[in-house]
């Protein structure tokens, strides 16, 4: 599963990110907006 976590906290990002890896999960984060993390998802999709 691709899980997309944004808030403005960047160590709850990365915990919970290093927490929904451990269980297999495709995480990717930001603490920008929520179009800033879908067009991080859509370029990476694209590279």
């Amino acid at each position: 599963m691709r899980i997309l976590i944004v808030d403005d906290d960047k160590t709850f990002c990365q915990l919970l990110t290093e927490v929904l890896k451990e269980k297999g999960h495709d995480v990717d984060w930001t603490t920008h907006s929520l179009i800033f993390g879908l067009r991080k998802i859509y370029v990476g999709q694209r590279t």
